[in-house]
């Protein structure tokens, strides 16, 4: 059981690198787009993220953190004054789970057994294509909304 949950992790890993190679190329095509858009009408931020993962793991006696931070950067274009499409990948950070020979934990309702000093980590992310609507309510306030696939 835990050898195929090691096994789907690292397939989820894999297929994460591909996603991540994906994001970069939609940053450059949004960056080097069009030579006819104006600089001030593109943006781009960043964010500061703080994250926990539910794991499902039950820590028994070894060390569980399934708390960390993350990031997430994203480059938005305007389409006109009330629609921008945006394009955003987030890194929600990590989980992991450590002990030493002897140590347990539980899965599923299953209880393992360390029998040799590990780690093993999980990561979580995503990438977003997204458009942002507009509505200026008056001079000083407007509503947001965001949809994303």
């Amino acid at each position: 059981m835990l050898q195929q949950n090691l096994k789907e992790i690292n397939a989820l890993f894999n297929q994460t690198e591909k996603m991540k190679k994906l994001i970069i190329g939609i940053f450059a095509l949004v960056l080097f787009q069009s030579q006819s858009l104006k600089a001030e009408s593109m943006y781009m931020g960043v964010d500061y993220l703080s994250s926990t993962i539910d794991t499902g793991v039950t820590n028994i006696s070894s060390k569980l953190d399934e708390k960390d931070t993350g990031y997430s950067i994203f480059a938005g274009l305007p389409v006109d004054e009330n629609l921008s499409i945006e394009v955003s990948y987030q890194d929600f950070g990590e989980a992991s789970l450590s002990g030493v020979s002897g140590n347990q934990f539980k899965l599923d309702g299953t209880t393992y057994e360390f029998t040799k000093t590990a780690s093993l980590t999980l990561g979580a992310d995503s990438i977003a294509v997204a458009a942002k609507s507009k509505h200026q309510i008056n001079d000083n306030v407007s509503i947001l909304s965001l949809i994303h696939i």
